[in-house]
């Protein structure tokens, strides 16, 4: 997965139905400090306000990693 920490402020894990999906946000809204682990966030709404979202296209083994490694920092 080749997400530079610098492009942007945080990530946003997120499950889209049945898949996880992953998402990079700029932070022109702020840095994400605010957020608590599985704080549920409306991604349309923050985009509409100005914030710059991308998906970021990750393997399914890399998936399984991630959210994984989530549960375990949960």
């Amino acid at each position: 997965m080749a997400v530079t920490a610098s492009d942007y402020s945080y990530l946003v894990l997120l499950l889209e139905g049945p898949r996880w999906v992953l998402y990079a946000v700029k932070g022109k809204l702020g840095k994400g400090e605010d957020f608590v682990p599985g704080a549920m966030l409306d991604l349309k709404s923050m985009q509409e306000a100005g914030e710059e979202i991308y998906n970021i296209q990750v393997s399914d083994e890399e998936m399984k990693s991630l959210v994984e490694s989530v549960y375990e920092e949960l």
